[in-house]
C-alpha cells in the first residue's frame, strides 16, 4: 500500500499526542520513526474497509495495553516495523518483550519501507500460536548480522512464514472477498 504525505503527517501528529500522553518504553533517537506503528494501524484499517468488515473497530482512545482493533471476538494488536530496505522473505517480525498480549487473541504484522514510502500488511498470528514458536533474544543478544537487542531491551521473534495470510483469516471470519491490493508476497 502506498503511505502518502498525508498518511505520514496524520501518523507522526498521532505518535506525538501518545508519547506526550503515555511516554515511550525506550530512548528514542531521531531516525526511530515511531510512527511506522500508527502507519500500521491506519493501513489496517483501511483494508478492512475495503474487504467489508464494517463491524470492526479501531481502538484510537484507550491505546497502551489495549488492542488496536476487535473484529467480532478477536483482539488485534498491529505490530509494524520500519525497514531501509525491502522486505525479503527470510525476514522476521518481533515484539519488545515489554509489551504484554493478555486480553489479545491475534498479532498483526507490517512492515513500513522507508524509502518506497509502501507498507506491507505481512500476515496474522494467534497469541498462543505466537507464544509457542517465537524466540526470544535479550539484551545484548544478536538476532542477525545486521541487529543486536538493545540494552535494557528483549524482543520476541518469529518467522514471516509462520504468519497467516490475512485473506486466509478473513475468509474464514466469513469475509470471502478480501482485497490483495494492501497485502505482501505472503498471500
Amino acid at each position: 500500500m502506498p503511505v502518502t504525505r498525508d498518511m505520514r503527517e496524520w501518523a507522526a501528529g498521532v505518535r506525538a499526542e501518545r508519547d506526550q500522553e503515555f511516554g515511550n518504553y525506550y530512548a528514542v533517537g531521531d531516525a526511530d520513526m515511531r510512527e511506522a506503528g500508527e502507519l500500521g494501524e491506519l493501513a489496517f484499517d483501511l483494508w478492512l474497509r475495503e474487504a467489508g468488515c464494517a463491524a470492526h473497530h479501531w481502538e484510537t482512545e484507550r491505546v497502551r495495553g489495549a488492542e488496536d482493533f476487535r473484529l467480532g471476538t478477536q483482539r488485534i494488536d498491529i505490530k509494524t516495523v520500519k525497514r531501509a530496505v525491502p522486505m525479503r522473505d527470510t525476514y522476521t517480525a518481533q515484539i519488545t518483550a515489554k509489551q504484554g498480549t493478555e486480553g489479545l487473541t491475534h498479532l498483526v504484522f507490517a512492515t513500513y519501507e522507508v524509502p518506497s514510502s509502501t507498507l506491507l500488511l505481512l500476515g496474522i498470528i494467534s497469541v498462543e500460536e505466537f507464544r509457542q514458536s517465537a524466540r526470544y533474544y535479550g539484551p545484548g543478544e544478536q538476532v542477525h548480522a545486521k541487529y543486536t537487542v538493545r540494552d535494557q531491551h528483549g524482543i520476541y521473534n518469529i518467522e514471516t512464514r509462520r504468519l497467516t495470510p490475512l485473506r486466509t483469516f478473513l475468509a474464514d471470519l466469513g469475509y470471502p472477498d478480501a482485497p490483495l491490493r494492501a497485502v505482501s508476497f505472503l498471500d
